[in-house]
């Protein structure tokens, strides 16, 4: 969907087999291309946005450009009747609502943490970083509910937000790091009545449609979110 390590990551598509067929839409830069090529990829393809295009007999794709002016992109899939909108990072677009119509599913990130924005800012104190990171991460939550509207949505999956600071010198930051967890995205969509729109998985789920149900757990959500959970993990990595 873009190029940033988190979506573009050249260890995972290593691992998949140069052999598989890579899809991307077509940004100026050229930066996903260059690297493909530079890592001996041969079989991709570069789609122009805003133009669908058909995968097999039944499945079409189409990349949007964001309402921001960051490389990012959101990816429309259609496999017959069944309609599916990937929001990915790059936030709502309301100019293409009318263009896609009334979906069964979105996916969207639901927290904030990618950026040195504000804890690296020297001019702001602490009182003001939490402060701005507390408000992001409402937004965030309220952006998922302004999702489900905008491209009137039967469900949703919050996602691409599962990640953590990881290497040593980033320690400090994790730690003084306030982000949205998938428990404060089954609280807030509680509280406004709107829980039947969820769909709540992390990764290691399985969910089935068919039942609108988890079918399988690989971790213990009551834990896995704990500070101290959380650093003995980071350590042991």
């Amino acid at each position: 969907t873009h190029e940033h390590s988190d979506h573009f990551h050249l260890p995972t598509l290593k691992a998949i087999g140069k052999d598989k067929l890579i899809i991307f839409p077509d940004f100026k830069n050229n930066r996903i291309k260059s690297f493909l090529d530079l890592n001996g990829f041969y079989n991709y393809s570069c789609l122009d946005f805003n133009k669908r295009v058909k995968l097999g007999s039944d499945l079409f794709i189409t990349f949007f450009r964001p309402k921001s002016l960051f490389n990012d992109s959101i990816v429309f899939l259609e496999k017959n009747l069944f309609r599916f909108l990937n929001l990915n990072d790059a936030g709502l677009n309301p100019e293409i609502a009318n263009k896609v119509g009334s979906v069964h599913l979105i996916s969207c990130i639901f927290s904030t943490g990618a950026s040195g924005y504000p804890l690296t800012w020297t001019h702001l104190n602490r009182r003001e970083k939490d402060e701005i990171m507390k408000n992001a991460c409402f937004g965030r939550l309220q952006m998922l509910e302004q999702a489900l509207i905008m491209y009137k949505s039967d469900y949703i999956i919050p996602f691409a937000s599962h990640v953590k600071l990881w290497l040593e010198e980033h320690d400090k930051y994790r730690k003084k790091l306030i982000s949205n967890s998938i428990n404060d995205v089954t609280k807030f969509f509680k509280e406004r009545g709107k829980s039947d729109k969820l769909i709540d998985i992390i990764p290691g789920d399985e969910y089935s449609l068919n039942d609108l149900k988890l079918t399988k757990s690989f971790y213990n959500r009551k834990i896995i979110y704990k500070k101290e959970e959380e650093e003995s993990l980071i350590k042991k990595d």
